[in-house]
């Protein structure tokens, strides 16, 4: 017990910290104490609730990454654990609370004011069949995207450390702006965070296979960049988007390397994008 306490306390420093990817770890990282709570947690919550969903535990601190609908959250369990623990057989009662104040969340995030949510909306790209898998025809619910190139679309998030919540056609309503808007308001919230790359990077992708890993707007920042680039110095290169957290450039000519390497991302990414190589053509538009 006291091992898993002292674990709890390390990682309750940084419950909050999850990373805006809400990236998970291998249950198998946590102490066995932690792992026995968290598969009942998960239990608990799946069987009663079904329209909720536990992806897996948070890279950082004891929590938990659940789903609801197409929204992501990191759920810190120290607490739930604990209060298990000094009061035996009340996990149920617990995570039906901390279901309900997640709701609450929801529903807050849902009519957050357009003033203080726009500094934190940012693109990032799915695929088509993601977003049919995952986002309702018509009605509020509706993610708001635009399309991209072949399979590949543009969804916007609003990003925090503790949850992903994609905008939806209800939060363009709510806020009174279009489509065109929010793309532009998206594309300069990123520059602002995360920079475009420079075309070094383009230049070096010319000679050599680059892998990036870890930034869930790699891809996007990657795409932006090439489509203010002039053509002659992009037209040689192929990218892939093998998941959400991954991208791999490189030139035409190390086809084999690329598609081995998107090949295994996409085979064991948490969030796999598209298991395709796009290549840039003289329309300026990967295909």
């Amino acid at each position: 017990m006291t091992g898993i306490l002292l674990w709890m306390a390390l990682a309750g420093l940084a419950a909050f910290v999850v990373g805006r990817a809400l990236r998970r770890a291998p249950i198998a990282d946590m102490p066995r104490e932690a792992q026995d709570f968290y598969l009942a947690f998960r239990r608990s919550l799946e069987d009663r609730y079904q329209d909720l969903q536990v992806l897996g535990p948070t890279v950082e601190g004891f929590g938990a990454v659940v789903q609801v609908g197409h929204q992501e959250f990191a759920v810190p369990l120290g607490e739930l654990f604990l209060r298990e623990r000094a009061f035996p057989g009340s996990l149920d009662d617990n995570v039906d609370r901390m279901c309900a104040e997640l709701n609450e969340h929801m529903a807050s995030i849902e009519s957050e004011p357009f003033d203080l949510a726009m500094d934190r909306i940012l693109p990032q790209i799915r695929t088509g069949e993601w977003i049919r898998e995952n986002s309702p025809a018509m009605g509020p619910g509706k993610l708001a995207t635009l399309p991209l190139f072949e399979d590949l679309v543009l969804c916007f998030v609003l990003d925090d450390a503790q949850s992903i919540v994609f905008v939806t056609e209800g939060h363009l309503k709510f806020w009174g702006i279009d489509l065109a808007s929010l793309e532009n308001l998206a594309t300069r919230n990123l520059e602002a965070k995360a920079g475009i790359p420079t075309e070094d990077l383009m230049e070096k992708a010319t000679t050599e296979v680059i892998h990036l890993q870890g930034d869930p707007y790699d891809a996007t920042r990657l795409l932006l960049a090439m489509q203010n680039t002039e053509l002659d110095h992009v037209q040689s290169l192929a990218i892939g988007l093998p998941d959400r957290d991954s991208v791999v450039l490189g030139p035409k000519s190390e086809l084999s390397a690329l598609m081995e390497q998107v090949r295994e991302d996409y085979g064991q990414g948490k969030h796999p994008v598209s298991p395709r190589i796009y290549e840039v053509r003289s329309s300026n538009e990967p295909s």
